[in-house]
């Protein structure tokens, strides 16, 4: 997964869904005027830098260095100062925040439903009772629906060619990213809404909200 992701780190704010920003803003501010965030998985900052503008503390993470340094200079163009460190959600979070932050389907990226529940302890560990964790999931009733899917796209020099296909098991989507020179392959898991509930309520959480996209779903779990 994390070669890809060096790649794109160029090309990702081209790429940045900004209706599924817009809500995680409206959602969060409707919930905190101020406090401590940590954007997990966070890319090149593009919510994180929206978030800080509104007077949010912003810790920024993510498992690749070129998407932190593209972050940095992004928040600077800004004039926004974020919090960047290298992060796996797999690993414990240093402290408690306020709100928690996993958005752009970055669960549905772990290779196992044991990582995903380890996630979310880890999640949860770093949660009071007043903290929010608000995280998107993509909908596998939607996939099943456009699979097979193809898009081409171009971003400077480089022609992007985008097929989703089925994997050998049923919850299991293949990406396939062809450039120029190279081919890139990105498997994601498809779990349904009550199989994340379950896996929720295992790290002792709940959800207070549901948001229904075409693609996805939102949830905002408390303790």
């Amino acid at each position: 997964m994390t070669v890809i992701y060096k790649f794109l780190a160029d090309y990702y704010d081209s790429l940045n869904n900004q209706d599924l920003i817009n809500i995680y803003v409206k959602q969060i501010t409707k919930r905190k005027k101020k406090g401590n965030i940590i954007d997990l998985g966070g890319g090149t900052g593009a919510l994180s830098i929206i978030l800080s503008e509104k007077g949010f503390n912003v810790t920024l993470t993510d498992i690749e260095n070129e998407m932190l340094e593209v972050a940095y200079h992004n928040a600077m163009q800004k004039e926004q100062k974020l919090n960047l460190f290298i992060h796996n959600i797999l690993d414990p979070l240093p402290e408690i925040y306020d709100c928690i932050i996993l958005s752009t389907d970055v669960i549905n990226h772990l290779k196992t439903k044991n990582e995903m529940q380890k996630a979310f302890n880890n999640i949860a560990n770093a949660m009071d009772t007043k903290s929010v964790f608000i995280f998107d999931f993509l909908k596998k009733s939607f996939y099943d629906k456009i699979i097979p899917y193809y898009e081409m796209f171009q971003e400077g020099d480089d022609t992007f060619k985008w097929t989703i296909n089925h994997g050998e098991q049923p919850e299991v989507i293949i990406h396939e990213i062809k450039t120029n020179d190279d081919t890139f392959l990105l498997e994601e898991l498809l779990y349904s809404v009550s199989e994340f509930k379950t896996m929720l309520k295992l790290s002792k959480l709940k959800v207070v909200k549901k948001i229904e996209l075409e693609e996805r779903y939102i949830f905002i779990a408390k303790k």
